[in-house]
């Protein structure tokens, strides 16, 4: 056995020494049951544990978690977590530059459109021991929570998809280290509720032009133009007036926001609802109300 090969087990054998003393006494296993795996069996706690052993990750300092969706176990840390375990391999070489892609393909090194999302991030990480980085990639619609779940994601969106390329990047690099953990990132969609069955369509429900029906997470990129501030108001109005809700829209749409809408969607949607009857009574839009309702938002 050359002396390289030698080299490479005495620090696979320190480390994994390292791991090891992160022994929990009885008292630090009770105290962890009660307050970080609450609803863990007691299977359960045991593979969270060993995970926190191997990852040498302190679940008491917030570094590792124990959480339960629908009876099944997934053990989730930070990004700061996963960079951790990579540091300690004494293999981690650090990180290409990080990049965003738009509708069309290309890729930025910084993400400009402040209104869009990035359609997806890349990064690579370096190892020691491989001769190019490993890159991953994250798409948008892969990883968005839904509506109302998703307030960080609107507002930094090119952070939020940056982290999950960044974790999938170092778990294909260091597997042995992070399979079997995930990153809040990865798993914020988890908590997305399957889609809502839609009834048989009867007279008096919105009507849809299934041309213009874009995918979840599109973000308002098909045709490249958003919907705007004067369409969106109108479409509010019109909505009132007709007796339909948001909610119904979304569904009709498959959209999380109005927000989310294409302009040509939001022309369609407009003329389609002033073909309807108003729930009550005729009246005329009076758009200069409208002018004034979008200048209170700017």
């Amino acid at each position: 056995m050359n002396n390289t090969k030698k080299e490479e087990q005495k620090q696979l054998a320190k480390q994994e020494v390292s791991v090891i003393k992160l022994d929990f006494a009885p008292e630090t296993v009770d105290l962890i049951k009660r307050t970080i795996a609450v609803d863990a069996t007691n299977d359960e706690l045991n593979l969270f544990l060993y995970q926190a052993k191997r990852t040498g990750l302190d679940p008491l300092a917030r570094q590792i978690y124990f959480v339960k969706r629908a009876g099944k176990v997934v053990i989730q840390t930070s990004i700061d977590g996963f960079r951790v375990v990579a540091e300690r391999s004494k293999k981690y070489q650090g990180q290409t530059k990080p990049e965003w892609c738009d509708e069309n393909g290309k890729w930025f090194e910084v993400w400009p459109k402040s209104s869009v999302p990035p359609t997806a991030a890349r990064i690579g990480i370096y190892r020691s021991d491989f001769k190019e980085p490993l890159y991953a990639i994250a798409k948008w619609t892969s990883y968005v929570p839904q509506a109302g779940q998703d307030f960080m994601w609107r507002k930094m969106p090119d952070v939020m998809i940056l982290k999950v390329a960044e974790a999938l990047a170092l778990r294909k690099t260091f597997p042995q280290d992070l399979s079997g953990i995930y990153t809040d990132e990865e798993m914020a969609q988890a908590e997305n509720k399957p889609a809502i069955q839609a009834e048989p369509v009867r007279e008096d429900e919105l009507p849809i032009n299934d041309d213009s029906t874009p995918s979840q997470g599109t973000i308002g990129v098909v045709n490249g133009h958003l919907v705007t501030d004067k369409q969106l108001t109108l479409i509010a109005i019109l909505l009132a007036k007709k007796g339909f809700s948001d909610e119904q829209l979304y569904l009709k749409y498959n959209v999380n926001s109005k927000k989310d809408l294409t302009k040509a969607q939001a022309s369609t949607i407009i003329e389609n609802l002033q073909g309807l009857p108003d729930k009550e009574a005729e009246a005329e839009i009076n758009y200069d109300e409208v002018d004034a309702e979008i200048s209170k938002t700017r």
